[in-house]
């Protein structure tokens, strides 16, 4: 017989077990931010990194504009090695979060890079707000900021054309012509709730184990309620 498959269907239990498992609380101090920015150039300013409590299930690292390497938590590229850390982690939530609106992944990156291709002068982090994932609170912020960049650094060395949407959407990053990877960025610490089926390797300790009756796990990495957590 078949193994049984987490995958597909075992978050079916979670309907009976929800109801045991309790929220994590949040446990972050608002972080500060020094806003003296005047003697610095637009390019030159990141995105801020604002933390609140109710954006805290959705929240990335900080993201900076001048990477062309997406950052832990953020929706992760089909291919791994574009994280920064070259891990990522399977997630039931990414195909519904890793998009703006009812934009998918594959549409906010065309957006992203014909804004690019508009410009006069390249500018990654005008483009990234006016694509509308800037707000750090969106999953796919850190994807979108690489992107951006790495769209710059390509027309650096290039003449702007049309064909830079494939090259950097469906070819370079895979988001399009392919299915939603279901993938964030990096890989779950001890406490976290972890799919059992592939827990081995979304674990950032390769180890997990099975919840106790009534006991929580954290889902502060954009991480579905699971019977399992890492160790």
């Amino acid at each position: 017989m078949a193994a049984c498959s987490f995958r597909t269907f075992a978050f079916a239990l979670l309907c009976v077990r929800a109801p045991l498992i309790g929220a994590q609380g949040c446990g972050d101090e608002a972080s500060g931010a020094d806003c003296n920015v005047e003697a610095l150039d637009a390019d030159e300013v990141g995105l801020l990194h604002v933390r609140s409590a109710s954006a805290q299930q959705h929240e990335v690292e900080a993201t900076s504009v001048t990477s062309t390497c997406v950052p832990d938590k953020s929706c992760a590229p089909e291919n791994v090695n574009l994280c920064c850390s070259g891990k990522r982690y399977y997630s039931a939530d990414a195909p519904l979060s890793c998009g703006i609106g009812s934009k998918t992944e594959c549409d906010v990156c065309e957006d992203l890079v014909n804004l690019l291709l508009s410009q006069d002068t390249c500018d990654a982090t005008t483009a990234v707000a006016e694509a509308g994932c800037s707000d750090t609170g969106l999953p796919i912020s850190g994807l979108c900021s690489a992107i951006a960049t790495k769209g710059c650094e390509l027309l650096q060395g290039q003449a702007k054309s049309d064909n830079l949407v494939n090259e950097l959407c469906t070819t370079e990053f895979g988001l399009c012509d392919s299915d939603l990877s279901g993938y964030f960025c990096g890989c779950l610490p001890a406490g976290q709730c972890v799919d059992p089926d592939g827990a081995g390797s979304d674990c950032c300790s390769g180890q997990w184990s099975f919840n106790g009756l009534g006991e929580p796990c954290g889902k502060d990495w954009n991480n579905n309620p699971s019977p399992a957590r890492c160790d």
